[in-house]
Parts: structure tokens; C-alpha cells; sequence
């Protein structure tokens, strides 16, 4: 390169670098931390359920059906480790990234700065239709599990009586009608869902459609430099990513808190 045009990129090569190595590091670094303090959590609380189990009153213990136990201790516990072990150390960088971003992409033009948030807003707001039932939807997922993991123990456990009296038809009936249900609630579950996420899915990535007539028209007005418009088309395409990256942690709070709470009440039942 001629005019010292390599010895000028250099520096700016070594400090990108430099950052995708620290990057690297301190994600590793974090990721190990978290996974180590979520299985020692997971571990205490299972702990404690055990320990629950063996002051509770043998009477409530033959009431309630095995497979919900299975369910709570094994299960339930175990679906608290994606959102314990990932949510500080991802989610977090995920939201700092595309708010940084945005907090320059308004300090090189706050026009522009506004264009390349209209699909994140259109976006979000036409996932918030799916999300208002999620809760909901969940809960009723943990119900139809639970009574698919009973009827299954129950069946299990009871196959030799059932082979016995000649009653596997009937036997068999209620656990294939349990495990097509619970698969039923899933297939409508997500079809309801499929149209506005795939809609989220097509207009957040699409920030371009904003910013790149916005950015002409301000620039063949004279209001917006060349390169500062490059910068902004550049730095908007960085905020996609990051942003739905960040939006799949939301199920997984939902998951989260209506574990807790099942956990909950078998923590907290009387002894």
C-alpha cells in the first residue's frame, strides 16, 4: 500500500485483535463461573427437596402420584439450568452490545439514530402478542407433563397387574391418550404462535428497510455526511443479532418462574 497505508491499518488490526480475544476469554471465563455456581444451586436445591420428602407425612407421599415427585425433583430442577447457567453472562452482554450501538448510532445522527429503531419496535410489539399468553400457556404445559409423567409410572409400575387381570387394552388407553395430548398441546401451542413469531422473525432484521431511505434522503439533502451514512448502515446491521439473541432468554424466564413455583410448593408443604 502506498502513502503508509498498511502501517496506518496496523494499529486497528492488533486492537481488533486484541478485543475478539478478550472477548473470547472473558466469555469462557463467565460461562464457566456460571455453570459452576448454577450446578451447585441446582444440586442444594435438590438437596433440600430430599430432605423435605423425608418429613412429610407418609399419607401425603401415598396421595400424590410418584411420577409428579419425578417430575418436580428431576425435571423441573433440571429445566432451571439453560436460564441459571446462560442468563447473567449472555443476556446481559446481549443487551449492552445493541445499546451501545444505538447510543452512537444518535450521537453520529439522531435521525438516523430513530430510523434504525422503527423495525426493533414494530418488532417487538408484534412478539408482545404471543409473550401476554406465555405464562399461561406454560403453566398448562407443566399440568398436561405432570399428568403424562403419572401415567406413565402408573402404567410402568403397574404392568403386571394389568397383564394379570387382562386389562392392558384399558390400561394401555389411558397412557397413549396422556402422551397424545401432551404432544397435541405442544402442536397447537406453537401453531398458535407461528404467525406472529415468524412476523418478528421477518421484520426485526429488516432495519435496512428504514435506514437506507431515510439515510438518502438526508444525505442528497446535504443534512448527512457520506460517511457518516456508511458508519450508520454498518452499525445498524449490528443490531439484530444481539437483540434476538437476547429476546430468547424471555421464554426461558417464564420457564424459570413457574418452576420455582412448583418447587415452591413442595418445599413449602406441611410436615
Amino acid at each position: 500500500l502506498e502513502g503508509g497505508g498498511l502501517a496506518d491499518c496496523l494499529p486497528w488490526c492488533g486492537l481488533a485483535l486484541a478485543g475478539y480475544g478478550g472477548k473470547a476469554l472473558f466469555s469462557t471465563w463467565s460461562t464457566s463461573l456460571s455453570h459452576t455456581a448454577t450446578y451447585h444451586t441446582l444440586r442444594r436445591v435438590r438437596q433440600n427437596l430430599l430432605s423435605k420428602l423425608s418429613r412429610v407425612p407418609m399419607g401425603t407421599i401415598l396421595d400424590t402420584p410418584s411420577g409428579q415427585y419425578k417430575t418436580t425433583i428431576v425435571d423441573r430442577v433440571e429445566g432451571m439450568e439453560p436460564t441459571l447457567a446462560h442468563l447473567l453472562p449472555e443476556m446481559t452482554s446481549n443487551l449492552l452490545v445493541p445499546v451501545s450501538i444505538a447510543v452512537y448510532i444518535f450521537v453520529l445522527d439522531w435521525r438516523m439514530g430513530l430510523a434504525s429503531l422503527v423495525t426493533t419496535v414494530i418488532g417487538f410489539t408484534v412478539a408482545s402478542q404471543s409473550g401476554r399468553t406465555y405464562a399461561a400457556r406454560w403453566q398448562g404445559a407443566v399440568e398436561v407433563g405432570r399428568r403424562m409423567a403419572n401415567a406413565i409410572v402408573e402404567y410402568v409400575g403397574g404392568i403386571q397387574v394389568v397383564k394379570a387381570f387382562s386389562q392392558s387394552a384399558g390400561s394401555y388407553k389411558k397412557y397413549s391418550d396422556a402422551v397424545n395430548y401432551n404432544a397435541n398441546y405442544y402442536v397447537d401451542w406453537m401453531r398458535e404462535n407461528q404467525k406472529t413469531m415468524s412476523a418478528y422473525n421477518a421484520i426485526l432484521p429488516s432495519v435496512l428497510i428504514c435506514v437506507l431511505p431515510c439515510g438518502f434522503s438526508f444525505w442528497l439533502s446535504g443534512s448527512l455526511e457520506l460517511s457518516t451514512f456508511l458508519s450508520i448502515v454498518i452499525f445498524s446491521l449490528g443490531l439484530v443479532g444481539p437483540i434476538i439473541a437476547a429476546f430468547t432468554f424471555t421464554d426461558d424466564l417464564a420457564v424459570l418462574g413457574t418452576n420455582v413455583e412448583e418447587i415452591s410448593q413442595l418445599l413449602n408443604a406441611e410436615e
